[in-house]
């Protein structure tokens, strides 16, 4: 309720024992009411750690209470033999006039309570940065926004496809429940660079006691890690056609892809002149045909060799615009989320299951 709704209701609210906490007080601060002399602010989201249903005191540095965090329940009804007074005052800045007069004690959101005397240093030191010092946050418009959605058509359930690791499996379940795009191309990506020290360990062990060969291969995948993400798909991709489909999906967005593939290029790049990078941005397709009338010497071997590390290179890079927040990084704004969602995600979806595939 608002303030004037319980200015209204003060008479059956004030000093009444038949509620579950006395309630000895209601006043005003800047038009919004404050509760036996505590404010309360909505938590619009908090960490998973705080456990539904507690209450924990909010203190400053050198330990003055200033206040509680209320958590609601996990159900949001309130036990009337448990309500608390911060649970009640919290109730009732939740609690519509109609629910009031209802009794049933329903708390939908978790508030934090804090004293009178200390709501203007709250709001002036303490508002904006919740999510860093207390693991919540109170304003709506911090929440990063669920963007677009890429609905699918049509599922295709693809057979002989094992999960490498039981880690693997853990972490493929933790993409699908990430409902932010960005967060969730990390998840998968992770999924593959898992996988490299897997093949460091196959590749050993089919070695024996070949130390020379050991000491070549411990060389080759120390170097970095674009390396070993080469190596990886380059073991595991055998559908060119498929890849090279979803590599050309990139051409929508050229003025991206050529920010973070070229402007911000690093080492390893299959593709190092700008010229060439705009020509293939122009193709038709990227097929072995296509890519020719470019790189008119090319190899079948050398162009399955290109898209994997075409690839490799791509997805290295679009996961260091999303992961590296420094300067001389290219970093992929929320207003570019389609070409993470109509691009990227699909293309390392299907790396995912040609990897993974027995």
């Amino acid at each position: 309720m608002d303030l004037v709704e319980l200015i209204s209701l003060q008479s059956k609210i004030v000093s009444n024992s038949s509620l579950p906490v006395l309630i000895t007080s209601i006043a005003s601060y800047r038009g919004k009411p404050i509760i036996n002399d505590f404010f309360a602010i909505r938590i619009a989201g908090l960490n998973s750690k705080f456990r539904p249903d507690t209450e924990n005191d909010i203190s400053l540095e050198d330990g003055t209470i200033i206040g509680t965090l209320c958590i609601k329940p996990l159900n949001s009804i309130l036990e009337y033999s448990f309500i608390t007074e911060a649970k009640y005052i919290s109730y009732l800045n939740d609690v519509s006039v109609s629910q009031f007069h209802s009794n049933d004690f329903l708390l939908q959101n978790s508030y934090a309570l804090i004293k009178h005397s200390y709501i203007q240093l709250y709001y002036e030191n303490f508002y904006d940065t919740a999510p860093l010092w207390g693991g919540f946050f109170h304003n709506r418009r911090s929440v990063p926004i669920l963007g677009k959605e890429n609905h699918p058509t049509q599922i295709i359930a693809v057979k002989e496809i094992s999960y490498p690791s039981d880690i693997h499996r853990i972490t493929a379940i933790r993409a699908i429940l990430e409902p932010f795009t960005f967060e969730r191309f990390l998840k998968k990506y992770h999924q593959i660079e898992l996988l490299s020290d897997l093949d460091v360990v196959n590749r050993i062990r089919r070695l024996k006691k070949d130390l020379y060969g050991i000491g070549n291969l411990l060389s080759e995948v120390s170097s970095n890690e674009l390396n070993r993400l080469k190596l990886i798909l380059k073991n595991r991709i055998q559908d060119y056609d498929t890849l090279s489909k979803d590599l050309h999906k990139v051409v929508v967005y050229k003025d991206i892809a050529e920010d973070i593939f070229q402007n911000f290029a690093k080492s390893g790049n299959p593709i190092t002149d700008n010229v060439e990078f705009l020509a293939i941005m122009a193709l038709s397709s990227f097929d072995e045909t296509s890519i020719k009338t470019i790189r008119k010497k090319i190899t079948k071997e050398k162009y399955e060799d290109f898209i994997c590390d075409l690839a490799a290179y791509w997805i290295y890079r679009i996961r260091c615009s999303i992961a590296h927040q420094k300067i001389g990084e290219y970093i992929i704004s929320p207003g570019q989320e389609d070409f993470l969602l109509f691009f990227a995600e699909p293309m390392i979806d299907n790396l995912l299951l040609q990897i993974f595939k027995k």
